[in-house]
């Protein structure tokens, strides 16, 4: 079964991502870590003490609730970071069981076997129409940076 992540607050997570991008030598090996790490930074952000990580081993998922959740992964899973350089370049692709059931949802869509569309993160919306509850462009940017990080073509 593919891992799934499901990203709630895509401003926070993409901020702490940002900061993980800045200071290589800081980046959690494990998602234990990287999720004790995004609830602190969640915490200090939002000036509370609430977000906590936890590990579900029934369901086998690692949640920060409101913020993010691992669905389907070890509780001692490893965390491989990567970006792109003049000599190498990380293309990234999708799982392929995630894009075989989002191809089939897709195909239900346009043959109208199915109502509705694909669900699109709410904060582009807000950003494009812009108003009241659009996003900043920082923000708009943290949010992407999560979004890209962990979208898993669904």
């Amino acid at each position: 079964m593919p891992v799934q992540m499901n990203v709630i607050a895509h401003q926070i997570v993409g901020a702490y991502l940002s900061r993980l991008a800045l200071s290589p030598a800081g980046r959690p090996a494990t998602v234990a870590a990287f999720m004790e790490g995004l609830a602190s930074f969640a915490n200090d952000l939002l000036g509370v003490e609430a977000m906590e990580a936890r590990y579900a081993e029934p369901t086998r998922s690692w949640r920060i609730p409101g913020v993010l959740e691992m669905l389907d992964i070890d509780r001692d899973a490893t965390a491989a970071y990567a970006a792109h350089t003049a000599q190498q370049v990380t293309i990234r692709l999708p799982d392929p069981d995630l894009l075989a059931e989002s191809r089939n949802l897709a195909v239900a869509f346009d043959a109208g076997r199915r109502p509705g569309q694909f669900y699109v993160d709410r904060f582009y919306y807000d950003y494009i129409r812009g108003g009241a509850n659009a996003p900043g462009n920082s923000d708009f940017l943290d949010s992407r940076i999560a979004d890209y990080t962990f979208a898993s073509c669904r």
